[in-house]
């Protein structure tokens, strides 16, 4: 069976599945600052041990922005832009990236397919 939509609410589907995927972001990197703070305060006592440079990493991350969502053979690739706070003496390398998106990926599923597109100092 065959549906067909108008552009309308073909941008409308768009809104609401970015909608939805900005929200499981926020959750995760709420989560995240959690956790990171917890484990500052608690040390090696905590349960959950996060990578320290994935904490440095969210410390200076005000937020990150849903910019589009695409699916690719079913599962949803996810388009991000990191907005982030300049530190002193802190910098962004790939290796903190991949480690902040691999935790972001466990919390919200596995197959779904994070995409850094850009880093904007605010």
């Amino acid at each position: 069976m065959k549906y067909i939509i108008t552009e309308r609410q073909k941008n409308d589907m768009s809104k609401t599945v970015i909608s939805t995927f900005q929200k499981a972001i926020d959750i995760s990197m709420s989560k995240l600052k959690r956790e990171c703070d917890r484990q500052d305060m608690l040390g090696a006592e905590t349960d959950n041990v996060i990578n320290f440079e994935a904490c440095d990493e969210i410390s200076v991350t005000e937020s990150i922005e849903v910019t589009a969502v695409d699916f690719v053979l079913g599962s949803p690739v996810v388009f991000l832009n990191f907005h982030k706070t300049p530190s002193h003496g802190h910098h962004s390398d790939g290796d903190s990236i991949k480690e902040l998106k691999h935790i972001i990926r466990r919390i919200i599923g596995p197959k779904v397919v994070l995409v850094f597109n850009d880093v904007i100092n605010i």
